[in-house]
């Protein structure tokens, strides 16, 4: 009688360098994606005098929420906008 080996499936894939290569352009491609993302929420919270400085600084020294919260209209005001731009 023969012996019947059965090969286990391990369900891992085999690492290539175009696999390697992908992962690593789709890293890059995300990070400059979201650069911009990131640079809008950091002068978010910079002061407005930060903001016109040159050359500009990338991570601010002295940022606060407060400054967010100055910029922010009231809450009333955006009620009104909400309401007055609504698609009702």
């Amino acid at each position: 009688m023969a012996d019947i080996t059965v090969k286990a499936n391990t369900g891992r894939k085999a690492v290539t360098v175009s696999g390697i290569l992908s992962q690593i352009y789709l890293i890059g491609l995300s990070a400059f994606m979201a650069f911009p993302i990131l640079w809008s929420f950091l002068t978010s919270i910079k002061h407005e005098s930060i903001v016109r400085k040159y050359p500009p600084e990338i991570i601010p020294q002295n940022s606060t929420w407060a400054t967010i919260i100055e910029r922010s209209p009231s809450s009333r005001s955006l009620a009104i906008s909400a309401i007055r731009f609504s698609m009702l």
